[in-house]
């Protein structure tokens, strides 16, 4: 099972992903978003597949994860189901996106580093 855990991104810190042996199916991640003021974890949503690399937009309105490397974003509270970010022929992403300040260009790596046009 993975646990993955966004910080606000206010504060631009490292996220966490952490593995627990214990649970019977290890391709099953959670995402959460943590609360530093309650220091609580609260699940934004459960996925039976795993999950990668999140992070939020730049205007905080959306999560972005890697998956099957592709980019998906979400919305924070879990209302939405994962919608996929169009990255043209760049479909092998490895963990590594870069979303710029004014939400217009995402940085990929896949076996070099691209740049896309974004549409959030």
């Amino acid at each position: 099972m993975n646990r993955i855990s966004l910080l606000p991104a206010a504060l631009l810190l490292a996220l966490s992903l952490t593995a627990q042996a214990q649970h019977p199916n290890p391709e099953h991640s959670f995402l959460e978003v943590y609360d530093i003021p309650t220091r609580t974890y609260r699940v934004v949503k459960e996925f039976p597949f795993v999950i990668e690399a999140p992070n939020w937009t730049p205007d905080g309105k959306w999560l972005v994860i890697n998956k099957d490397g592709k980019l998906y974003k979400i919305a924070p509270d879990g209302s939405t189901d994962l919608i996929e970010i169009p990255t043209g022929d760049i479909n092998a992403c490895n963990n590594d996106h870069v979303i710029t300040t004014d939400m217009k260009w995402i940085g990929l790596r896949e076996s070099a580093l691209y740049l896309r046009n974004a549409s959030f």
